[in-house]
């Protein structure tokens, strides 16, 4: 699953859990945020952070398909301010 917003988001949300993904959306959104970006796989995470600018990612540290850790190293190396 990946749901890009029409317009640049400053938030960035994966999990691989759809229905937490749809539940954090509601909940960010519901309390004023931005509509943010989701994303259930953590490859193409990664290329969603190099071609975005995102102020904010909410990261699932344990995914199968790539281990969160791995993205967080790779999100502080790339992007500090994130």
């Amino acid at each position: 699953m990946k749901s890009l917003p029409p317009k640049d988001t400053p938030i960035l949300v994966i999990d691989d859990d759809t229905g937490l993904l749809t539940s954090i959306h509601a909940v960010l959104v519901g309390a004023g945020f931005p509509e943010p970006a989701l994303c259930s796989e953590g490859r193409q995470a990664l290329d969603l952070i190099e071609g975005g600018d995102y102020q904010l990612v909410l990261l699932d540290l344990m995914m199968p398909d790539c281990d969160g850790m791995e993205i967080l190293k790779s999100i502080k190396s790339g992007h500090p301010q994130v």
